[in-house]
């Protein structure tokens, strides 16, 4: 039984042309298309940057291949190059995450006081207004006071409500006619 790499090694005889570059080929040709459309040199030098540039990459990556020898590779190799591209990841990303969370954390913590002191302006703002016992300081005695004052609001803006009802049946009536 001979491996990939026993044929690759032996001068690779399994591996024809079109196996080795058909990709590079391919991004050639995908680069060839702005000369359907007309040619201009701009077009012909990006065609001959991506016709050498991908070649240059697939002979590069054949030449890795060849070059592997898979005898070399243990398993405790293999998991201290592991451990170390870990390493690295985390040294390079943890940084970045961490000034993230500490960001998000005094996003979260802003916005918790400023919800904290709109809450208590409210309440301060209900106290001053006559409704006591929003806030838990006034007597359980005000509730009548509360009551008769919401009461008298309630007169006070039924004028309000029943002109501002007079205003949409006009406006639904002007509508109506306009249609």
């Amino acid at each position: 039984m001979s491996t990939m790499y026993e044929t690759q090694k032996q001068g690779q005889s399994g591996l024809g042309w079109w196996q080795k570059y058909g990709f590079a080929l391919g991004i050639s040709l995908c680069a060839a298309l702005p000369f359907f459309n007309g040619f201009s040199w701009l077009s012909f030098l990006s065609f001959l940057a991506v016709t050498v540039l991908s070649f240059f990459f697939a002979y590069q990556t054949q030449a890795k291949l060849v070059a592997y020898d898979p005898s070399s590779a243990s398993p405790e190799r293999e998991e201290q190059e592991g451990e170390q591209n870990l390493q690295l990841l985390l040294a390079a990303v943890l940084p970045v995450w961490r000034r993230h969370v500490e960001s998000i954390k005094s996003q979260t913590e802003g916005s918790v006081e400023q919800l904290i002191t709109s809450f208590s302006s409210m309440v301060k703002q209900f106290d001053m207004a006559g409704f006591g016992g929003v806030s838990g300081r006034e007597a359980a005695g005000h509730e009548d006071m509360t009551i008769s004052l919401l009461t008298l609001c309630e007169r006070e803006l039924s004028p309000v409500i029943s002109v501002l009802e007079k205003v949409i049946g006009s406006k639904d009536e002007l509508l109506g006619a306009n249609r």
